[in-house]
């Protein structure tokens, strides 16, 4: 798919154009496979021919607001879409926003599911979250999977991080890759961590902390743990697969009541690595659950409880048998390449694209 040329393309903005994750650019990558070539905003408010020529505009984590300016002028341009007679795509990717849970990102999740056209969930959940949010929109409803990122990185020829850490090839790793934030439980799992006592089981927790102040906490509460590493920096592109490949499984103990997806569960299995996540939509989508150590929790006073279970159960698995993880790694690769292939995503853009012209 990724050689595919299509003469003539029709144009479109995908918003954000950058930034976010590699999500945004393979949306992009398959949007082009099927025909329609996307362009950012500011360029096409910039050019009144490329504006006029523009047919759709797809919105990502646009509701996520921060004051009422914001609002306004976010309300104000989908004012302005609807009168030039454009096509709005929202794509809904969370529960609440994860950096903005005020009124106003409620008001403009509303604003967005009024004003579309389209609505791109990425999971079945989506349709519990229009239901309690607006109803109506579940008309507009299109279930399309999360891109895969099998063609993004390659965990097969990658060297790790062993020897850097002093990690030996029987140890145990579990991994946390991605942005450090207390939304994303990380003091939580070093609740539960602490009381792993084992000198060949280790913690890695590597990416960018949301905040210097909450970087310094978490690096308090760890320098008592010997078993506890981290990596406080943006993790470069070329450097994920190193991380993947240092790991045995990727932890991710997310808050049910915010989260939906997760792009790092898909990146995880297109990497060839199990996960230890709760029943979010991307968890709840998968039929076959055997190669996924999930788990489901009341509230947030039960997660740890439950979250020290399933690590247990991976530690009891591991003794028994160290392969386990890795065979569950691949069956998570095999499922990922059917279930969310760069053919089947692509060809469902294309048909809620093409309903909409």
């Amino acid at each position: 798919m990724q050689g595919v040329v299509v003469m003539n393309p029709i144009i479109t903005s995908y918003i954000p154009f950058k930034g976010y994750n590699i999500y945004v650019s393979n949306v992009r990558r398959l949007l082009s496979n099927s025909g329609y070539a996307s362009y950012p905003v500011r360029k096409v408010l910039l050019n009144p021919r490329v504006f006029f020529k523009c047919k759709i505009f797809n919105f990502n984590w646009f509701e996520e607001v921060h004051s009422r300016s914001e609002y306004v002028k976010k309300a104000a341009f989908l004012i302005l879409l609807k009168m030039f007679n454009k096509k709005i795509v929202f794509t809904l990717h969370n529960k609440h926003p994860h950096e903005a849970t005020n009124q106003w990102s409620i008001k403009m999740t509303n604003k967005m599911c009024l004003k579309s056209d389209a609505i791109i969930g990425l999971c079945p959940d989506t349709d519990k979250v229009l239901q309690d949010v607006y109803p109506d929109a579940l008309k507009k409803l299109t279930i399309i999977p999360h891109p895969n990122y099998i063609a993004n990185y390659s965990i097969e020829d990658s060297s790790d991080y062993k020897k850097k850490y002093g990690i030996n090839d029987g140890d145990l790793v579990f991994l946390y890759l991605g942005v450090v934030s207390p939304y994303k439980n990380i003091d939580l799992l070093l609740d539960v961590f602490v009381k792993v006592k084992n000198p060949h089981v280790w913690l890695i927790i590597a990416g960018n902390p949301s905040n210097p102040t909450y970087g310094e906490n978490i690096k308090e509460r760890v320098n008592f743990l010997s078993n506890v590493i981290v990596d406080f920096r943006h993790i470069p592109e070329d450097e994920i697969p190193k991380y993947y490949r240092t790991s045995t499984v990727v932890i991710l103990p997310y808050q049910k009541d915010i989260y939906l997806n997760s792009g790092a569960v898909y990146l995880s299995f297109s990497l060839k690595r199990t996960v230890i996540c709760p029943l979010i939509g991307s968890i709840n989508m998968i039929k076959d659950k055997s190669f996924v150590y999930s788990y489901d929790y009341e509230d947030e006073s039960n997660h740890g409880t439950q979250l020290e279970k399933v690590i247990n159960k991976v530690l009891d698995d591991y003794k028994y048998d160290i392969s386990i993880p890795r065979i569950m790694g691949q069956k998570a690769f095999e499922y990922i390449k059917i279930a969310h292939s760069d053919e089947l995503v692509s060809e469902l853009y294309k048909e809620v694209y093409d309903s909409l012209l």
